[in-house]
């Protein structure tokens, strides 16, 4: 068990630079980042103040005094490397990138249709050559009339598809899309690092340098109200924890009272890797939790997974079944909401090393060009004793 972020100090000591590449899928709320930074910097001056007024020095002081100077230089050079930025912002287009991910996804969807829809017109047209006594010339007319149209509508929506992705390449390659919501994220990723380490750093003092404590991990975290933008996360509480820290793909994300987090303003088919430590009044921190993984599914579903069944049933497993998607490519798994099985081919599959008198909640979802379905209907087993 280790004091909050002593141990992550020392690596932040020697790895300051490479804090500035933090990417995160978290998104912040409504409140600028203007608003965000200075409430960021103020209460960072404050905890300076207090940290700096005692006399107390250890070696962990020491390391954590230096990480934190470092960061709060980085803060300084990326900040104002941002403001330059933003000063020439406005010649910039302004874009949604979620509203452009589902104009292309829509647009791909609709190219899917109309080559299905051209290669059966085509066949009809070509029937007409190797067996022209088959038809007639009004026939002929009709069908490569229609095959034609659908021929018109896939070159336009291909047209249309190109420029999207050209807008969406310009726009992620250019420090005023992206590149600028990035650099500010990193920026407020690393105000709240100095933060948590400077409590770090008044905590050691106050404790005269004492670095123990016995908080155990959080368990059995459990995914839930998965939405194409978002979903919650719940797991155990571990007695003598007044807070929890949640992190999404290796990234602090939030601080809560509760044992649950609900996270909002993601996007459609991605991937998300969630652990939660427990904190003390003392703000010692726990060891991180085990991972679970999710994916958030598309914003117009592929159609979900239906009759699922269970089989062969044991004391340590089973067997699932569902009916095939038309159009998917692969299947994901879930149990009790964590994501179990990815990339799966077939419409089976048999767990093994389960724990016996059990209860499992299963799901399925369709995958296909990495987009994911809504999660189908619950089945649930309850392993053998």
């Amino acid at each position: 068990m280790k004091k909050r972020g002593l141990i992550k100090g020392f690596g932040v000591l020697a790895t300051a630079a490479s804090i500035t590449a933090l990417s995160t899928s978290v998104a912040f709320a409504d409140t600028s980042f203007s608003a965000k930074y200075q409430a960021n910097a103020a209460e960072e001056a404050s905890l300076l103040q207090t940290a700096q007024s005692s006399t107390v020095t250890t070696p962990e002081i020491s390391v954590l005094r230096t990480t934190v100077q470092n960061i709060n230089a980085q803060v300084t050079s990326l900040y104002n490397a941002e403001q330059t930025l933003v000063a020439d912002e406005p010649s910039m287009p302004q874009m949604n990138p979620q509203s452009l991910n589902q104009q292309i996804h829509n647009l791909e969807q609709r190219r899917h249709q109309l080559l299905k829809q051209t290669q059966v017109e085509w066949r009809y047209v070509n029937k007409f050559f190797h067996r022209p006594d088959r038809y007639d010339e009004e026939q002929f007319s009709h069908y490569k009339g229609v095959w034609t149209d659908f021929s018109s509508q896939l070159m336009n929506v291909d047209k249309q598809l190109e420029t999207l992705m050209n807008e969406k390449k310009m726009w992620t390659e250019s420090p005023y899309g992206g590149g600028l919501t990035s650099l500010q994220n990193a920026i407020l990723k690393l105000q709240s690092a100095s933060i948590r380490y400077t409590r770090d750093w008044i905590s050691l003092e106050q404790n005269g340098g004492s670095t123990t404590t016995s908080l155990p991990a959080p368990t059995n975290l459990t995914a839930s109200d998965v939405t194409t933008s978002g979903w919650t996360v719940s797991w155990t509480g571990v007695s003598g924890a007044t807070s929890y820290d949640v992190y999404i793909n290796g990234s602090q994300a939030a601080q809560v009272t509760g044992t649950s987090y609900t996270f909002t303003g993601g996007m459609p088919g991605t991937m998300y890797n969630v652990t939660v430590t427990a904190v003390d009044a003392s703000n010692n921190q726990s060891p991180q939790s085990s991972p679970i993984s999710l994916m958030t599914p598309i914003a117009n579903p592929y159609t979900v997974p239906t009759n699922l069944t269970i089989s062969n049933v044991t004391s340590s497993g089973w067997t699932v079944n569902w009916a095939a998607v038309t159009g998917a490519t692969s299947y994901n798994i879930y149990v009790n909401g964590n994501l179990a099985v990815t990339n799966l081919d077939g419409t089976s599959y048999t767990f093994s090393g389960q724990n016996p008198n059990t209860t499992y909640k299963i799901t399925v979802s369709a995958v296909d060009s990495g987009n994911q379905s809504a999660q189908s209907t619950a089945a649930t087993v309850t392993t053998l004793s």
